[in-house]
């Protein structure tokens, strides 16, 4: 089964003036499957941002000590 992504549904939503809720309502398990892809974006810009986070800590710390 082939399913839209989130900026084909919201531009859908956009063009007929019909909520999200109302939209995706009858599909239940696209719904779900949009909320764990959700999830899973939040998850991986948090492991980055913290990955991000040690390595400017690591190159603080190495300039500190090559100094």
């Amino acid at each position: 089964m082939n399913e839209p992504d989130i900026d084909t549904i919201l531009k859908l939503s956009d063009i007929y003036s019909v909520t999200l809720d109302d939209l995706l309502r009858e599909d239940k398990e696209l719904v779900n499957k949009m909320a764990r892809k959700e999830r899973s974006y939040k998850k991986l810009i948090c492991a980055v941002a913290i990955l991000g986070g040690i390595l400017l800590l690591g190159l603080l710390f190495v300039s500190v000590n090559v100094l």
